[in-house]
């Protein structure tokens, strides 16, 4: 019947419509133009009416079609089409700016019809821009990625198109996403090393995020951020670490964790080049914690070791695992951690060669996914473990 298309040209007035319609409802669009003629408009065949992917692909061409004669205002109204071309053509035009359109009415016949005359349209929100379903999934799999500058810039945008329309952001929300923006920029800055800051946006945000999100009961949402809370004494205590130059083993865990997130995407040149550094830091982090002296900083050393060992400045990484193991042998140490990194320096010189023949060293050789992982099993060998990895969000 061409009841319902009548009653939505007549209420809506277009300049263009892009018919969507099989071979055999297409009479249906002659009768429509006729009662209710239009502009312009053009009309697309689907051969299969029960084909989810042919309305999908029409739903796309009328799109196309729309855009290239320069509609700025969009509707689609689906009424009247098979259940699966209304399936089709909603996933297709969703999230581009429609508006839809139904055409009801209360008085239907033993069919379920509505009875000529009877006709309601009713226009309706895409739900999809409603509760943000594109730029939520935007930021899910950047912030998965570790790429926070682009979660950032999804939650940004959910918060401009509130401000452009508070009918698609109510105030809960927008504390939410504010909250949430900040901290996933303090995410960032931990990503950066920049850990104090990273201490104080998450300190911010947080609170704000996780009241909207237990208001609202949403398990996803409170498992994410439940988890990053209880990890806020780390972070403070590694800004703390950092602000007062003091090399300790849970700096040590951040970097190894902030390695497996660059090889976790690909990124093994970025990965290897933080366990290089992971290596001398360790070697720090031992004199630092056991015996609470810099091994960078021969006055710092105790009276009993500075005649014993050579307290000019020294480079490379080698150089320095041979001063730490001077020290331990100093110390009358044994099987201490610069002592078991001295006996394995052989092994541990042919896996730094593949860091210096990178890009990031002395070469142009990129560093392969077996290159890290063989640095990183040398390092657990060693009980040199990463922090607790980030969490990841996950679509309800």
């Amino acid at each position: 019947m061409a009841d319902p298309l009548i009653a939505s040209l007549r209420t809506h007035r277009p300049d263009l419509v892009v018919f969507v319609a099989s071979a055999d409802s297409s009479r249906f669009v002659r009768e429509a133009l006729e009662a209710a003629p239009v502009p312009d408009h053009a009309v697309l065949t689907v051969d299969d009416p029960e084909s989810m992917d042919a309305a999908f692909r029409a739903g796309r061409r009328a799109y196309r079609i729309l855009k290239e004669k320069g509609a700025e205002e969009l509707l689609v109204d689906p009424t009247g089409g098979t259940k699966t071309m209304v399936a089709g053509l909603s996933l297709a035009l969703a999230g581009l700016g429609f508006t839809f359109v139904y055409v009801g009415g209360a008085k239907r016949d033993a069919a379920g019809r509505v009875i000529t005359g009877h006709e309601r349209v009713r226009t309706m929100p895409d739900p999809t821009e409603r509760y943000h379903v594109f730029e939520q999934r935007a930021f899910m799999r950047a912030w998965n990625e570790w790429r926070m500058p682009s979660a950032a810039a999804a939650l940004e945008a959910i918060l401009k198109t509130g401000e452009r329309n508070p009918e698609l952001l109510s105030e809960p929300e927008r504390r939410y996403f504010e909250g949430l923006l900040e901290v996933t920029r303090g995410m960032h800055a931990w990503d950066l090393f920049r850990h104090k800051d990273a201490h104080e946006r998450l300190s911010q945000g947080l609170p704000k995020a996780l009241a909207e999100a237990e208001a609202w009961g949403h398990e996803g949402k409170l498992k994410v951020l439940g988890a990053l809370k209880a990890r806020l004494p780390e972070l403070e205590a590694i800004a703390k670490d950092n602000l007062s130059g003091h090399p300790t083993f849970r700096v040590l865990a951040d970097l190894l964790a902030n390695a497996e997130r660059r090889a976790e995407v690909g990124r093994y040149d970025d990965a290897l080049a933080r366990l290089y550094r992971a290596v001398e830091l360790a070697l720090e982090a031992h004199f630092f914690e056991t015996h609470r002296f810099f091994l960078d900083k021969p006055k710092s050393w105790p009276k009993e070791v500075r005649g014993r060992v050579d307290g000019r400045r020294v480079y490379g990484l080698f150089n320095v695992l041979e001063r730490a193991a001077q020290l331990s042998w100093a110390l009358r140490e044994e099987g201490t951690l610069p002592l078991r990194l001295y006996a394995k320096k052989d092994e541990l010189r042919r896996l730094t060669d593949d860091r210096n023949k990178s890009i990031l060293a002395h070469g142009v050789v990129p560093v392969e996914k077996e290159d890290y992982e063989k640095f990183k099993a040398f390092l657990r060998e060693l009980g040199l473990k990463p922090a607790e990895p980030w969490p990841r969000w996950w679509e309800a």
